[in-house]
């Protein structure tokens, strides 16, 4: 659900001791969670069995729509549409 995570790396600490691909992860030990990766994934699919996806799928919904029906939105003075840069910079949010 974001392509552009405003934070790509999000340090963890783990709390039992767990194998992951072989490796023995230690209890208390940092990890980072690729969030960036996560979010492009093809095979990650946003099931819908557990009841807290839908719960914040639609807070995020309803807060997106009343976010975007509150504003009046228009263009500054002598502004164009083809003014308007759409190109991204993912590592922006970042700095």
């Amino acid at each position: 659900m974001r392509l552009y995570p405003s934070i790509p790396l999000l340090p963890r600490q783990t709390i039992d001791k767990c194998i992951i691909d072989g490796y023995e992860i230690q209890p208390k030990t940092l990890v980072y969670i690729n969030s960036w990766a996560i979010g492009r994934d093809p095979e990650l699919d946003l099931v819908e069995e557990h009841p807290g996806i839908n719960l914040g799928v639609t807070t995020v919904e309803l807060a997106l729509a009343n976010l975007l029906y509150s504003f009046d939105w228009k263009l500054p003075a002598r502004m164009k549409i083809e003014d308007i840069d759409i190109d991204i910079n993912p590592s922006f949010t970042v700095h």
